[in-house]
């Protein structure tokens, strides 16, 4: 595992579909995990937060709106896409409501999912330049 590299979270109950995104998240330098479980997306959530949670709006045990609310409630600052095969305006603004960054439809167009993953990339490794600078200047300031 490389610290550097953003972590991103899919959970969908389609093995295709966990196995297509890891390995395009991969060749895009992300750390992937991946699970088919809503209940072990949010265990996997609390215990090493992700920069992206690619999430299925319709898995067994819960819904994708279930488990972005409980994301929202443990790590505000994460983005979450929601992803289905049977998308509704209805849903995609209730995604948004709830906190979604995106909304991606199935089958996927891959030129989008690899946009959004490089620009998740680009704004994580941003932050991390800006922690850098933070904790520098405040040690710098700790000798004064």
């Amino acid at each position: 595992m490389d610290a550097q590299r953003p972590r991103l979270l899919v959970v969908d109950d389609d093995r295709a579909i966990l196995s297509l995104i890891g390995g395009v998240a991969l060749s895009e330098g992300f750390e992937v995990a991946t699970t088919d479980d809503s209940a072990d997306a949010l265990m996997q959530v609390l215990k090493r937060p992700a920069d992206l949670v690619l999430l299925d709006l319709r898995m067994p045990g819960g819904t994708g709106f279930d488990v972005l609310r409980s994301i929202r409630e443990v790590n505000s600052r994460c983005k979450v896409v929601l992803m289905t095969a049977f998308g509704t305006i209805d849903n995609a603004v209730e995604a948004v409501k709830l906190g979604a960054s995106d909304y991606l439809t199935k089958p996927f167009d891959l030129a989008r999912l690899r946009q959004l993953l490089r620009d998740v990339r680009s704004e994580a490794e941003q932050r991390r330049a800006v922690l850098t600078l933070e904790r520098d200047v405040a040690q710098r300031l700790e000798f004064c």
